[in-house]
Formats: structure tokens, C-alpha cells, sequence
């Protein structure tokens, strides 16, 4: 599996509630909320895969570091890791797709994305595309098209994570910071091939 040093993968059917122990109690109260089981393990699995990434730096045990999603703010959503209760100066992202959660924790902000490649109509590359963008991606040969697509997805969905902007991001005038370091590639996981980005820098003023 081709991925940079810094994230970790989590294959999510190795997570169950077993790994409630894990969790702070404030994590146990959202675990146990949720109801649908895809969701209950997507969540689970970005969490142990976050934390797995924080001891990297810190060493510490796992009922030390808590991930919670930040509650207000133009960046609401974005993950962020405390410890013992009080918020890491560090910078945590975490993606899951087809059954595998990656996370990455370091000191500046950064971005992480995970996508299956698979064929996208016309209607998303219209929604998430500059016109250059989608002519030079729906000029590639057949073969590479469903790929290419998807690589530059993640690409872009990896940037709106770094600030702190999700889905709520405008996703066709999202561009791509030179202060920005991006790292991208490709792995397999079951019978899919995904894309994954990281990206990592400063956040735009």
C-alpha cells in the first residue's frame, strides 16, 4: 500500500464495538447515536485510524486523545484532536472510502482524501470542473478517463478538507495553492483501485 509515512490506514471491517474501550466517553455518547451500521463503522474506523496517527507524534495512549468534529465557525466539521481534554495544536485529517479509513495528524494544516475510481457522468464534472478542465479530462483515452477524473476529485476535495471547507466548498473555482504541497497516488484495497491525496501547507488568507 503506497502511502506516505504520515497517514495511517484502517481497514474497517477490523473495527467493532469492542474498540468502544478506545473512546472518551464524549466519543462513546456519538458512537453509540449512531444507527446506521456503515456509519457507526466509518466513524469508528476514522477515529482509530486518527489516533493511531497522533501516537505517532506523542506516544500516548488512546483514552488520552479525542477527535471531535469542531462545532461552529466557517470550518465546522474539521476534525480536531485534544488531549486529556484540552485542544492539540496539530492539524487532523481523516477519509474513508470502500471500506478503508486513512488519517494523518502534523503541525501545519493539511488535507486527506480517499476515493474509488469509478465512472463519473458528465452532470459532476460539470459541477465540480473549470470548462479547461473538464475538456482536458473528457479528451483522455477511455481507458484512463474514469482515473484521471477521480484523481483530480480527490485532489480537490484533499484542498477544501485542508481549509476547512467539506463539501461546502466551490468546488469548480477551487484551485490548488503554490504554497501548497501536494502528494497523490493510487492503491488497491479488495476489489477496488482508489485514488488517495494529501496535501499540506498553509491554509489561503
Amino acid at each position: 500500500m503506497s502511502l506516505p509515512p504520515s497517514v495511517v490506514a484502517v481497514a474497517l471491517d477490523e473495527v467493532d464495538d469492542r474498540w468502544e474501550a478506545a473512546l472518551s466517553e464524549h466519543e462513546r455518547v456519538i458512537y453509540r447515536s449512531l444507527s446506521l451500521e456503515k456509519r457507526r463503522r466509518d466513524w469508528l474506523g476514522g477515529r482509530v485510524a486518527a489516533k493511531r496517527a497522533a501516537q505517532r507524534q506523542m506516544a500516548l495512549p488512546f483514552p488520552r486523545l479525542e477527535v471531535m468534529a469542531k462545532a461552529d465557525g466557517e470550518d465546522r466539521g474539521r476534525p480536531e484532536l485534544y488531549v486529556d481534554g484540552v485542544l492539540a495544536s496539530g492539524f487532523l485529517s481523516i477519509t474513508h472510502s470502500h471500506g478503508l479509513a486513512l488519517a494523518t495528524y502534523g503541525d501545519t494544516p493539511v488535507g486527506l482524501d480517499l476515493e474509488r475510481v469509478e465512472a463519473r457522468d458528465h452532470s459532476f464534472l460539470e459541477l465540480v470542473f473549470t470548462e479547461p478542465e473538464r475538456a482536458r479530462l473528457e479528451a483522455l483515452p477511455a481507458a484512463h478517463r474514469d482515473q484521471a477524473i477521480t484523481a483530480a476529485w480527490c485532489r480537490k476535495e484533499a484542498y477544501a478538507k485542508l481549509l476547512g471547507l467539506g463539501l461546502r466548498a466551490d468546488f469548480e473555482l477551487l484551485g490548488a495553492a503554490e504554497a501548497l504541497s501536494f502528494v497523490q497516488g493510487t492503491l488497491q484495497f479488495g476489489d477496488a483501485t482508489l485514488c488517495w491525496a494529501l496535501v499540506e501547507g498553509k491554509e489561503a488568507a
